[in-house]
């Protein structure tokens, strides 16, 4: 268990400050928090997914780009010749143009960039991980 002061130690570069809360209009939004305190495991990491994938939706839609849910991309669609994207093809046989595609499929990515001739050494495995706060540090 690490406080404050024991994140700073073995992670000097690491801030405990928590992120900050905006409200829809961009108004940050003042939080009464517990003193920050977390558990270290060597060898392990978490990051927050639905936090990341929020933030990548706030970063499209502040972009302008189309965002879209509760469809299916069967494919990336490469420009002639290969090389550079050219869109996506739907499951539904739906072709979107773009030169640049997010792919924010989550532990499925791999799946996704095969269809793109790319291969990562990276594997994902869909995992449910529980995480669990305490207002105060355990003893």
């Amino acid at each position: 268990m690490l406080d404050a002061d024991g994140l700073a130690e073995r992670f000097p570069l690491m801030s405990s400050e928590p992120f900050p809360m905006y409200n829809e209009e961009g108004d940050e939004v003042p939080q009464q928090l517990n003193p920050f305190s977390a558990v270290y495991e060597h060898g392990c990491g978490h990051l927050d997914s639905s936090t990341c994938l929020t933030d990548l939706y706030r970063a499209c839609v502040r972009d302008g780009i189309d965002v879209r849910f509760n469809q299916r991309v069967a494919e990336v669609a490469l420009a002639p010749g290969g090389g550079r994207v050219a869109g996506v093809t739907m499951d539904d046989g739906a072709a979107l143009g773009g030169a640049v595609v997010v792919n924010a499929a989550g532990p499925w990515f791999n799946q996704l960039n095969k269809t793109a001739g790319v291969e990562l050494s990276t594997k994902a495995v869909a995992t449910r991980i529980q995480v669990g706060h305490s207002g105060t540090p355990m003893s």
